[in-house]
């Protein structure tokens, strides 16, 4: 079995499915707060003083890690300069 036949057949498992689509959420959301933070020359420790973020927060979002609060999330986004777009399927 090839890559692309493996990927295909776990995207046929509902679990997995969601749970790389939640990954992928965080991880985009991850990706884009590094970029800015780099541009802007601050350091994490520097970004969670300045908009008053414990640091452990500022890693866990960098990290992709799904424990973090949106809120949490939101408030380093616009603080950054960023918006959150958050669109719901299916209903």
């Amino acid at each position: 079995m090839n890559y692309k036949d493996f990927k295909n057949k776990q995207f046929n498992n509902k679990e997995f499915k969601e749970y790389f689509e939640q990954m992928e959420f965080m991880t985009n959301i991850s990706k884009a707060i590094v970029e800015i933070r780099i541009k802007k020359n601050l350091t994490q420790k520097q970004l969670s003083e300045l908009i008053n973020i414990p640091l452990q927060t500022i890693k866990l979002i960098e990290q992709a890690d799904g424990n973090v609060s949106i809120n949490s999330i939101i408030e380093v986004l616009n603080n950054l300069g960023l918006k959150l777009k958050i669109s719901i399927e299916g209903v």
